[in-house]
């Protein structure tokens, strides 16, 4: 599912994200019943950053991938 899932988020345009959520859900409708349909009915406020160069998109994903990570094992490390 991940991989479908970064596909979306990382589609050069708003149009290729569309398609690949229309992807994303022939595949998974069946088991995320509710979250696909709100996926779409947000479609517009969840698609906002498309409006953000691709550059500034990449850098964002990368450091929010790297803040999680480091979370993670603050998380692990304190245990």
């Amino acid at each position: 599912m991940e991989g479908q899932n970064a596909d979306i988020y990382t589609a050069p345009t708003k149009h290729v994200a569309q398609a690949a959520l229309d992807d994303f859900q022939a595949k998974w409708e069946s088991k995320y019943l509710y979250a696909i349909p709100s996926w779409k009915n947000n479609w517009d406020e969840l698609t906002v950053f498309f409006e953000f160069l691709i550059e500034i998109r990449k850098n964002n994903l990368h450091s929010q991938f790297n803040w999680e990570s480091e979370w993670k094992n603050q998380k692990i490390y304190q245990k």
